[in-house]
């Protein structure tokens, strides 16, 4: 915990894929290891027990009431008036009822002093208790370790996407419809196409709009029911459904701050992928698992392993651009801890893969990434290293050839050239940049980088100068005018 206050629930979601994928387990994960992340949770962010129990569980609030009802329903326990006030109620340390004391224990299937019900008076035995998930999992001071990272990539994927039913209950909501039957190959290829145009639309289409299309998209693919398809139809339709929910899980994330849908779309993609035995697919997930960890968590180190395991599986067969792609997001997670070296071997991995030989692998990354936009996060990394005077011209060059449709990626190369700028004391050029980093996150709708501005607006006004106290108020106008813009 961080001044005795607990960690945000990114924090503890990433935990809880940390444990998951280490140990090489697959969906549906074990109650035992439930039991033992929901305490590594409790021990590591400092979250009461019932809401370490829900997050271990990958759960939201209305979920795991509607878990309650469920529960109630298919034991013949009588219905139950509970609403989600009451869940947090008691998560904010409410009084909880025997009866629901109860049905909380059933639902997680555990004890009242493992929810904090009751305390526990047994006298501690002295033998060693035998090893738990935690003590596997991340008593190592490596917990992305080879024969972890081994372990996991070579795991036989899912025989059926929707064995899970955590993903039966995703699917469940997000596509009431259900299909079978033979589906036309040329139907599949337009899916297809549809969802490459999306995809690379991330670049320039406002958030709003483009999340739309995409869930939209995905209902559509999902509706044709990949458990029903031969091959390699089955593949395909799985590789859409990946392919849609990762650029949805990055646009609840970054542009719309959204974390419990955004992680929410990120765990399907990641299905998606297992079972379409994608290694493309998965480099760009565990990529977008990096920047989610980083930027909401605050931890780069957990961030740098991700994108280290992320060229590890890009290496058994993701597209040169997605490879490139991944080894960047490794050196800007290795430039936020301030390691210079492994900052310089990454960039050098990534220009090496986009100089390769052309693979025969389509690439599917959200947005896009060639050299020019590699640049830009060499320029970015100087930035987050404090090298503000190596960074400038370095930014300088990959702003001025960045394709003008490529907004989001100028965008975010302005914001770190203000921030260089402002480093080295030149208040008015990073102003300068920040007014047009601005004008761009108006337009894609970003509120990440919109947290970004204030942050340098802030610092800007703080100069005195009569150009940062105009950025700010123009910075917190757009704020106030952005719907969600402060969650």
């Amino acid at each position: 915990m961080t001044d005795g206050r607990p960690h945000p629930a990114a924090c503890a979601l990433s935990l809880r894929a940390q444990m998951i994928y280490a140990s090489g387990v697959t969906e549906p994960v074990p109650v035992e290891m439930l039991t033992d992340i929901a305490a590594q949770i409790i021990e590591h962010c400092g979250h009461q027990p019932l809401k370490a129990f829900r997050l271990a569980h990958n759960w939201t609030v209305a979920h795991a009431v509607s878990e309650v009802h469920a529960l109630c329903e298919r034991e013949g326990l009588g219905r139950r008036g509970l609403h989600e006030r009451s869940w947090k109620e008691w998560e904010a340390g409410g009084n909880t009822g025997h009866d629901y004391r109860d049905l909380l224990c059933r639902l997680f299937q555990t004890g009242p002093v493992q929810l904090g019900f009751a305390h526990d008076y047994t006298p501690r035995a002295s033998s060693a208790p035998h090893p738990t998930y935690v003590d596997k999992v991340v008593s190592s001071s490596e917990p992305w370790s080879d024969m972890h990272r081994r372990t996991f990539f070579k795991a036989p994927a899912l025989a059926a996407f929707a064995s899970s039913p955590d993903l039966d209950s995703v699917f469940r909501s997000i596509s009431p419809a259900r299909r079978s039957g033979a589906v036309d190959p040329a139907r599949v290829h337009d899916l297809a196409l549809v969802s490459s145009a999306y995809r690379r639309s991330y670049q320039d289409m406002p958030a709003g709009e483009l999340l739309d299309a995409a869930l939209a998209h995905l209902r559509l693919t999902y509706a044709l029911d990949p458990r029903f398809q031969p091959e390699p139809t089955r593949t395909a339709l799985l590789t859409v459904i990946g392919e849609m929910a990762a650029l949805i899980g990055a646009l609840y994330l970054l542009d719309r701050g959204d974390q419990a849908n955004g992680w929410r779309y990120v765990d399907l993609a990641w299905e998606a992928a297992k079972a379409a035995d994608s290694a493309e697919l998965q480099t760009i997930i565990l990529g977008g698992r990096s920047f989610g960890v980083a930027h909401y968590a605050g931890d780069h180190r957990t961030g740098l392993e991700l994108a280290a395991y992320a060229c590890e599986v890009a290496d058994g067969g993701a597209s040169n651009e997605t490879r490139g792609w991944a080894a960047a997001v490794a050196s800007e997670r290795a430039a936020s801890i301030g390691d210079l070296s492994e900052c310089h071997r990454r960039l050098s991995a990534s220009r090496a893969a986009l100089a390769g030989a052309p693979s025969e692998t389509v690439p599917l990354g959200i947005g896009i990434f060639n050299a020019d936009k590699l640049n830009a996060y060499e320029g970015g990394d100087m930035v987050r290293l404090g090298r503000y005077r190596d960074a400038e011209p370095v930014l300088d060059a990959a702003i001025s050839r960045l394709d003008p449709a490529l907004q989001r990626h100028r965008c975010t190369a302005l914001i770190d050239r203000a921030e260089a700028r402002l480093g080295a004391d030149e208040v008015d050029g990073a102003c300068s940049d920040g007014q047009a980093a601005l004008e761009l996150v108006a337009q894609v709708q970003h509120s990440g980088n919109l947290k970004r501005l204030r942050a340098l607006a802030t610092r800007a006004r703080d100069t005195g100068s009569q150009a940062g106290r105009d950025l700010w108020r123009n910075v917190i106008t757009a704020t106030a005018d952005t719907k969600g813009a402060l969650s």
